[in-house]
């Protein structure tokens, strides 16, 4: 998906909550409400965004608004920009207490490490863009969730959709055996599982 196909959903979705404000109707109890909620992940994952409280009040800011203008898309796509670069720039886990930590003998995440282990066990050709991404990937759930609680195929399809996002043309047979890879690691140091 593009900027143009991004905006075109955008707009969409502006068009389809205009008759609930208009009749002032709960978004629940609309038929519209799983339509919005599709449109909504589609702008969400342009982004590599998951829905979060801040993200829909976000989007309930935007789509609530009296008008529809350029101004407003320009700022509603720089927020969510915004909010993508907050959730990188976060720690990868601080989910755990340092009693916890301690009990466990977790190590820290040290990111070049984790790569120099997938290059190691990966029996294909890997290269630091390719691995870039998939973390990108695995971050974004990572920074959202409490990491014990999710499942292998939650991280798998997290990456999935911050591939299709981006546009990345790669293998997803590949995709899978990099995430597997990163969170066998994750488990020697006590981070995950």
């Amino acid at each position: 998906m593009n900027k143009t196909q991004i905006i075109k959903e955008l707009t969409d979705l502006f068009v389809l909550v205009e008759p609930l404000k208009i009749r002032n109707t709960e978004l629940e109890n609309s038929s519209l409400s799983s339509l919005l909620s599709e449109r909504a992940e589609k702008i969400f994952n342009y982004f590599g965004l998951t829905y979060s409280l801040k993200v829909g009040k976000v989007l309930d800011e935007f789509v609530w608004q009296d008008e529809l203008t350029p101004e407003s898309l320009e700022k509603f796509m720089s927020t969510l920009t915004d909010i993508a670069g907050e959730c990188l720039s976060e720690p990868v886990n601080d989910n755990l207490s340092n009693d916890l930590a301690q009990e466990k003998q977790v190590k820290p995440i040290v990111p070049h490490e984790v790569f120099e282990y997938v290059q190691k066990n990966l029996l294909l050709p890997l290269d630091e863009t390719e691995f870039s991404q998939i973390e990108i990937g695995i971050r974004i759930l990572w920074n959202y969730s409490l990491a014990e609680s999710i499942g292998d195929w939650d991280f798998k399809r997290s990456v999935d959709q911050y591939l299709t996002s981006i546009e990345s043309p790669m293998d997803r047979g590949k995709m899978v055996k990099i995430v597997d890879l990163v969170l066998e690691y994750l488990e020697e140091i006590g981070q995950w599982k």
